[in-house]
């Protein structure tokens, strides 16, 4: 299950090295692929190209650059090499922090599902995540509490409403998807 949840895992990097950078989860869904990721992270791209989110899906593959995204093959949790793929901008949401990106070319990457049910406190989870640019990055934690509020979350003048784990995060976890124990994601980390 963790080479899964490895393989499902991607890096996000813009050329600002400084801004854009973080993690992301393939998922599944509707017979296509998708990566799953932080507004924060994906922001960059964004701005650069002055898409407003009701014109992200029609508007972004026509005139915008793709996104670059990388996906690290595991085997027998080793290494044996990465994938670049390219990615469009479908969906972003700045108030609940979340970005929605289409993969172009499907072929051979890897990917997981969203979990049926939600996770209870005490529920053990997991976190991918590329931190310090360390791609693949595993740690392990539990639900701590739901539906947290965090106020005037991303200077938004809005709150939002959120599950707390304890698996530990660092700069570049930002949009990492947060798996059960079954290997499927059940969240997607937001703020640390």
């Amino acid at each position: 299950i963790v080479n899964k949840m490895k393989a499902a895992s991607v890096t996000i990097k813009s050329e600002d090295s400084n801004r854009g950078f973080g993690s992301g989860v393939i998922i599944a869904w509707a017979d296509k692929l998708y990566v799953l990721t932080a507004y924060h992270v994906a922001d960059v791209f964004i701005e650069r190209y002055q898409v407003p989110p009701w014109e992200a899906k029609e508007r972004w593959a026509e005139k915008r650059e793709p996104i670059r995204l990388t996906q690290t093959i595991y085997q027998n949790d080793q290494k044996v090499g990465q994938k670049e793929f390219l990615a469009d901008l479908v969906f972003y949401n700045r108030r609940t922090d979340l970005a929605l990106l289409a993969i172009r070319d499907a072929t051979g990457i890897v990917a997981t599902t969203m979990s049926k049910e939600l996770p209870q406190v005490g529920d053990d989870v997991f976190v991918v995540s590329s931190p310090a640019n360390l791609e693949a990055s595993l740690s392990r934690g539990i639900i701590m509490a739901k539906g947290r509020t965090l106020k005037n979350w991303n200077m938004t003048n809005t709150d939002l409403t959120a599950d707390q784990h304890d698996a530990i995060l660092w700069f570049g976890s930002s949009g990492s998807g947060v798996f059960n124990t079954k290997g499927e994601v059940v969240g997607i980390n937001v703020a640390k």
